[in-house]
């Protein structure tokens, strides 16, 4: 089953302030290229998804562009984040709005409604078609993961993992190839795709890459995004994923507010 919808969000002239662990002080982020990426990224999605929503930017949440926190949908269900940094929680409500113009989103549960003490990023949630994994992190708690668990019980399996070091988000360490067994790796979290498979009885296979920033792919409707500038990962998904159409793309301003290509939209079937 393809893609039918995409939400996304135009980035804010306040993405500067936007919450971030990387150190910019020698290099902070122009402001007027991260437009252009995004807007690169945006016009890439279009081509390749019937109907990608564009929401208005949001000045006084600076993340605002990285959506994919904002919701998690798996097949006909959405269910509204509470994100897990304070500061991100009011961005929600507009892509609550988006969802509610998509035909196949039949319903919608807001996180917070089912448990007040739940948080969740949606960058912690991988959605392989086959099971949803959600990853332990300072934004995502095993409350949000429950959430989940209850929200799409019998559509999916829902694991709770712990993802390996320091991560961000689950999503910065693995991602997953729509609609198959595969999944895109950096070469460090070789354990924990071993517990996703304990998990699902060897359900899946990996393609491991050597940077961390490379394991974050967004697959869609036969496009794989991969992130220009790491000549070595991308040659590796390039050498494995011939059957697809892959697209680099220089996203090298959004990476310094700690974003990966699958944080800047809503994926809908």
């Amino acid at each position: 089953m393809t893609y039918s919808a995409a939400i996304v969000r135009v980035l804010p002239d306040s993405f500067g302030n936007c919450v971030t662990n990387v150190d910019n002080a020698n290099s902070p982020i122009n402001i007027s290229l991260a437009k252009e990426q995004h807007e690169l990224y945006t016009e890439t999605l279009k081509k390749h998804i019937p109907n990608v929503i564009v929401v208005e930017a949001d000045e006084n949440h600076p993340d605002c562009s990285f959506v994919e926190d904002n919701a998690t949908v798996f097949g006909h269900t959405a269910v509204i984040d509470q994100p897990g940094h304070p500061s991100r929680r009011g961005e929600v409500h507009a892509i609550e709005k988006a969802l509610k113009q998509v035909p196949s989103v039949k319903t919608i549960i807001r996180m917070e409604e089912m448990d007040k003490d739940a948080f969740l990023d949606g960058g912690d949630v991988l959605n392989t078609g086959a099971h949803v994994f959600v990853g332990l992190s300072d934004r995502t708690n095993e409350k949000g993961g429950k959430v989940l668990e209850k929200a799409f019980e019998g559509q999916a399996k829902t694991f709770i993992l712990q993802p390996p070091g320091d991560m961000l988000h689950l999503k910065c360490c693995v991602t997953a190839l729509e609609d198959t067994k595969t999944l895109i790796a950096v070469e460090s979290a070789r354990s924990l795709v071993d517990e996703m498979n304990r998990l699902t009885d060897n359900y899946y296979t990996a393609i491991y890459v050597p940077d961390l920033v490379a394991a974050n792919v967004l697959s869609a409707n036969g496009l794989v995004l991969i992130q220009q500038g790491f000549p070595q990962s991308e040659q590796i998904l390039r050498d494995q994923l011939k059957e697809y159409q892959i697209v680099a793309l220089n996203m090298s301003e959004i990476i310094k507010a700690d974003g990966a290509l699958t944080c800047g939209s809503i994926l809908i079937k």
